[in-house]
């Protein structure tokens, strides 16, 4: 109903539609107050859903959660959450949410955002600022970056844990399947194999 007027008096509600009063005829409802709190629990119901559908749109354009969006594709508790080692589960998560410190998330913030330098792996570049500064501004120029994918798949500084893997897991590596990694029937070894990563990247870390 459109423009509804109420007015409780003991313990019923009284509805008149604005459109009817115009033309004289007012109908008014007798509800009781059950019907109204179920009328608002709908309307802040459907206001909910609608402020949902906006805050996951911007997650979706969000570059800094493309992995996550690549990875995750249903709402629900991941199988890995409730697997014991706390150290690995939160390793898996750091990569998963990209809230870790590979440089692709170091460099995003404050000063260091001025420079793709900073957001470059130092593994696969050169670490000379100046000359990836000068190189990104050439066309078609790709700087390596160390984000989520370079440390699962490409970075050689890895190769040695990659071969370690069991062949099921080097095969979702090498084709990019990275939401197959979460599976409930990989996730074990993924998790080892995450945490091996972080291990390897972050030698000094109390992980």
């Amino acid at each position: 109903m459109s423009h509804l007027r109420y007015h409780i008096k003991h313990k019923k509600v009284v509805l008149s539609d604005r459109s009817r009063c115009r033309t004289g005829l007012v109908l008014p409802l007798l509800v009781n107050s059950s019907l109204l709190s179920r009328y608002n629990y709908n309307k802040t119901k459907e206001k909910e859903v609608k402020r949902l559908h906006a805050e996951v749109y911007i997650l979706l354009e969000n570059k800094k959660l493309a992995f996550y969006n690549e990875i995750k594709s249903s709402f629900g508790l991941e199988p890995y959450i409730s697997l014991p080692n706390h150290k690995k589960t939160r390793c898996t998560t750091w990569l998963r949410t990209s809230s870790h410190k590979l440089n692709i998330e170091t460099g995003r913030y404050g000063w260091k955002n001025s420079s793709i330098f900073y957001r470059a792996c130092h593994f696969c570049c050169t670490s000379d600022r100046i000359t990836i500064d000068l190189l990104n501004e050439l066309p078609f120029s790709d700087i390596i970056k160390e984000d989520e994918v370079h440390l699962l798949k490409e970075c050689p500084v890895y190769k040695e844990i990659r071969q370690r893997t069991s062949t099921d897991l080097h095969n979702m590596l090498t084709n990019s399947q990275f939401s197959k990694l979460f599976n409930e029937n990989y996730i074990v070894e993924t998790r080892n194999f995450v945490y091996n990563l972080f291990r390897e990247r972050f030698p000094k870390s109390n992980l």
